[in-house]
This record gives C-alpha cells, structure tokens and sequence, in this order.
C-alpha cells in the first residue's frame, strides 16, 4: 500500500518541470564542486571545444525534431482539408522554439570566447535549457499525433465559426428590425 502511494506521487513528479530544474540545479552545484575541488583547469581551446560540441548537439536536436515534424505533417496531409494543414503547419509554439534553440546554438558558440569564468556551467544550462525547449516541443508534436487532439482542435475551430456567424446573423437581424421599426 505505502508503495502505492509512493509510485503515485512519483509519477505526479516524473514530468514536472520544477523537479526536472531542481535536479538539473544540483547537478550543476556538483559539477562546480567537483571542479572547485579537485583543481581542474579547463583551457580556452577545451572551452571552445565544449562549446562548439553544445552547438553540435542543439543543431543535431533541431535537424531530428523538425524532419520529424515535417514528417508528422506530411503523413497528416492526406487526412485533413488545406484549412486545417494550415493550422497545423503556423504553429507559433513550434517557430518560438525553432528561433530560440538557433538562439542557443548561436549562444554556445559565443560562450567561450566571450566569458571567462564560469563558461562550463553556461554551457551546461545552455544545453538544459535546449533540452527543455525539445523536450517540450516533443510534447507537443505527440499531441498533434493524437487523433483526439486533432478533433478537438477541429471541433473548437468550427465552434469559433458557429459564434461568430452567430454574432454576424445578430447583428444583422437587429438592423432589419430597425428597418422595419421604420
């Protein structure tokens, strides 16, 4: 029973992002101590190696995350009307992420060679902060897959389009009632 319980409330925290953070963050602390400690120097040329592996990593993470939404879209062409693709390719959560992790890269590039001290921590929250962009935009592509999603998200839409000629049809029923006031 106590195991129950446990397993239930470690599964509340197993996507929490506050969790997620809090390891990441003494994690970092370690790093910063393990270096403090045992007197490692770390080059410029090994920073910038570092930095440019960071890059590497965030650009390899882009190139597989977005052919696989290209993907994602491609194989959804054939059930969807063009009005709908279209909602699916302007998604403005996915172009965020896109610009922010070229932000990134760029980020881990300069790192090395603009700041002296405490270039590996950047570094490495840099590329955390990537992998929570990815992770999230995984998410969310894994949402877009799921037909639910899909129908709901038609659903909504036509919805929005019933209230709007609603409010249209309205309006113009008020103005022909005061046509005929007349």
């Amino acid at each position: 029973q106590d195991w129950l319980n446990f397993k239930q409330r470690l599964s509340v925290l197993n996507d929490s992002f506050l969790l997620v953070t809090l390891l990441f963050c003494i994690g970092l602390f370690l790093v910063q101590r393990i270096l403090n400690y045992s007197n490692i120097s770390i080059s410029q040329d090994q920073l910038s190696s570092l930095g440019f592996a960071v890059a590497g990593i965030i650009g390899a993470s882009i190139a597989i995350i977005f052919s696989f939404s290209t993907f994602i879209l491609q194989s959804t062409a054939d059930l969807f009307s063009t009005q709908y693709l279209n909602k699916f390719i302007q998604d403005k959560k996915e172009r965020f992420i896109f610009w922010a992790l070229v932000l990134l890269t760029i980020a881990s590039f300069l790192t090395p060679l603009l700041i002296n001290t405490s270039t590996v921590e950047i570094l490495l929250s840099i590329l955390f902060v990537a992998f929570l962009l990815i992770y999230s935009l995984y998410k969310e592509l894994r949402k877009r897959i799921n037909p639910e999603t899909t129908i709901s998200k038609i659903s909504n839409d036509a919805l929005y389009q019933i209230k709007r000629a609603n409010k249209e049809l309205v309006k113009h029923a008020n103005i022909q009632n005061k046509i005929f006031e007349y």
